[in-house]
């Protein structure tokens, strides 16, 4: 195998540790702002004051369903991660083009289920016919695959 010398790698590799050293104090730096954050929280601040102690900008949107439309001015980014985010706790940095972004969720309703319901009913067994359908196929791809390798070793 080629090993190149090492000065045809010292600049790649000088730039990958500073962009890693970056990423690295970035993610340092955000879990101590949102530790502050919390710290501050917990003694009694707002958010938006904690966060203006922080010298962050905070901007609010109004209470939205976790289907389409989404408020505007929520980042996509932070759309798909909202499973993350707990009630009543300042997220870890997220980071979104080059800009940190700490959410803290103030209220999350849990909508009641109906499972007597016929589109809830019907649902589930479609889900149930596909599963059972996915697991026949993965098991079916497996044996075909085993019988093409002994064909295969027999040769």
């Amino acid at each position: 195998a080629y090993v190149p010398p090492l000065d045809e790698v010292r600049t790649a590799v000088k730039q990958d540790y500073e962009s890693q050293e970056r990423r690295r104090l970035l993610s340092l730096r955000g879990e101590e702002i949102r530790q502050s954050l919390s710290d501050r929280m917990t003694d009694g601040a707002s958010f938006a004051e904690a966060a203006e102690e922080e010298e962050l900008e905070t901007k609010s949107v109004e209470s939205f369903a976790r289907t389409p439309p989404f408020p505007p001015e929520l980042p996509q980014q932070l759309i798909g991660r909202l499973d993350d985010f707990k009630k009543g706790k300042v997220s870890p940095m997220v980071t979104i083009q080059n800009l940190g972004y700490f959410v803290l969720v103030t209220d999350l309703e849990v909508p009641e289920i109906d499972v007597t319901d016929q589109e809830f009913v019907q649902t589930r067994e479609r889900m149930q016919m596909f599963s059972t359908m996915a697991n026949q196929y993965a098991v079916l791809q497996e044996f075909i695959e085993r019988e093409a390798n002994s064909a295969a070793k027999s040769r």
